[in-house]
């Protein structure tokens, strides 16, 4: 398969793990030794500043809100747009940064759009594939503007996308009167 590095998952119906409940995950990283995204729909009520705090033990005043990555417990990620603090780019002009001075780079500047996340979805080698198949996943672009996103429907937006996407070649074959009311 190839690598879905840059793309959302966004849980079907048929996904069971209550963890995952209409959530999408931004995949960070999928090769042959498995995945590792975070969640994008799952804003938590703690701040950046009050993270870094406990994390750092440095005061920080930063309100932005700190997103639940996945039940994965590891380091502080960061997906930002600052190139100088990159430790690795996702999609053209976005960058992970887990290194403190590369999230305190990104933290001190105010012109780069950031999300900081705790915790991590991960899939251990051919586990993402076995979901796929059995449909518990469905797999939409990633982008900027869906890594970013503030919408609280984007969930239901992605699944809309995706199906009309999915509809769009069928739609496109069947004749459209010109009146509706000729149907």
């Amino acid at each position: 398969m190839a690598s879905l590095q840059g793309k959302c998952l966004v849980a079907s119906s048929r996904l069971l793990d209550p963890n995952f409940f209409r959530t999408v995950v931004f995949l960070i990283q999928h090769d042959a030794e498995g995945a590792l995204g975070v969640v994008l729909t799952r804003p938590m009520s703690n701040t950046v500043g009050s993270l870094w705090e406990q994390v750092c033990g440095e005061p920080c005043d930063n309100g932005e809100r700190v997103y639940w990555g996945g039940p994965v417990n590891g380091p502080v990620l960061m997906l930002h747009t600052d190139v100088a603090a990159s430790q690795d780019e996702i999609l053209p002009g976005l960058y992970l940064a887990a290194d403190r001075e590369q999230l305190e780079r990104v933290l001190q500047e105010d012109e780069h759009r950031y999300r900081v996340f705790v915790g991590y979805s991960g899939w251990g080698p051919g586990q993402l594939e076995s979901e796929l198949a059995e449909g518990s996943w469905l797999v939409a672009p990633g982008s900027l503007e869906t890594v970013f996103s503030e919408s609280e429907e984007l969930w239901e937006e992605l699944i809309e996308q995706i199906g009309g996407a999915a509809l769009a070649p069928l739609l496109g074959s069947i004749p459209v009167p010109q009146d509706p009311s000729w149907n």
